[in-house]
């Protein structure tokens, strides 16, 4: 797409039926990506469908959690493997 973009621009493309018809396939296919499943820095890393049609308050809470779960899961882990390594060297407190 990107050399047919580039040929495009510099004017140096012919197009048949098919290959209009292979344009307009891959624009509708990026369209669809950059609206359905593209994160956007510019709205919180939420797909604009999510964004304009579905709920980003909660998609945002609900990342917010699982964030806050995963450090307290990182913590407990860490502090087992402190504990496991201080015995394995004999150390006591």
């Amino acid at each position: 797409m990107v050399e047919w973009i580039t040929k495009a621009r510099s004017g140096k493309i012919w197009l048949s039926s098919n290959g209009l018809q292979e344009a307009e396939r891959l624009i509708t296919k990026y369209i669809d990506y950059y609206n359905n499943e593209r994160l956007h820095s510019s709205i919180n890393y939420l797909r604009p469908i999510d964004y304009y049609k579905g709920n980003p308050e909660k998609i945002l809470k609900e990342r917010e959690d699982k964030i806050l779960r995963a450090k307290e899961s990182r913590k407990i882990k860490n502090k087992e493997y402190n504990l496991k390594l201080k015995l394995s060297l004999g150390a006591t407190d």
